[in-house]
């Protein structure tokens, strides 16, 4: 099916997120189509819903040419009409699942979220993510806790918390990290202090070394 064309204001197009399959925006991404905007380039029409404008497809899109040119720039856009939020959804899953910024695990693991909350059934879920049953089973097993009855993404850095409910502080983390397991930030204050790499001078670093410090002091001892 051909989708009709038209060209929008930037600020008329609005992503919802919770229709959106990622947990966020992607700098690097937006960073780069500015500077292909910059270099003379042109970026594919963005997809929008009939009559609402809102997102399906294109958010770094938007987001790279309102950084370039401002909110009264005029994008190109192709338009679709949904049947339901659950199709929208299922759409904008389809399409950042095969092309661009490639969904992560904890990308993934939202939209199953964000799916079933919508009232999509697993299968419906699975086909668009493109997984097979085997790794949409394990995805959710290592992927997805609870919080307050509602199923929550989780991200690596917090892994051994899935399947479990999750405190407010708990979330917060999650929230908050950048997603690399726990020892993988563990090992890099180590290699940082083990080679004299950290600038001591830093007064605000210092204080943070120096709370870690405490913190692991008290911490690991009660554990142990």
């Amino acid at each position: 099916m051909k989708l009709k064309r038209e060209r929008i204001k930037a600020a008329d197009i609005r992503f919802d997120e919770r229709l959106y399959p990622r947990g966020g925006v992607d700098e690097t991404t937006v960073r780069r189509f500015r500077e292909a905007l910059r270099a003379g380039g042109k970026l594919p029409p963005v997809l929008v819903e009939k009559d609402t404008n809102r997102g399906v497809d294109g958010q770094h899109r938007v987001l790279a040419s309102i950084a370039e040119y401002g909110e009264d720039c005029m994008i190109e856009v192709k338009v679709e009409t949904f049947a339901s939020e659950i199709a929208f959804m299922q759409r904008a899953i389809e399409l950042n699942a095969r092309h661009g910024l490639a969904l992560t695990p904890y990308d993934q693991a939202i939209s199953i979220t964000r799916m079933r909350t919508l009232g999509a059934d697993d299968e419906t879920i699975r086909e668009s993510l493109q997984l097979t049953e085997e790794k949409y089973e394990n995805l959710i097993r290592r992927k997805i806790a609870q919080y307050k009855g509602k199923q929550v993404a989780i991200k690596r850095t917090i892994g051994h918390f899935a399947g479990q409910e999750l405190t407010g502080s708990i979330l917060g983390v999650n929230e908050r990290a950048a997603g690399m397991n726990a020892l993988f930030y563990v090992n890099q204050v180590i290699d940082l202090l083990e080679h004299d790499a950290l600038d001591l001078d830093n007064e605000k670093l210092v204080a943070g070394l120096q709370r870690l410090g405490d913190l692991i002091g008290k911490r690991i001892n009660v554990a142990a």
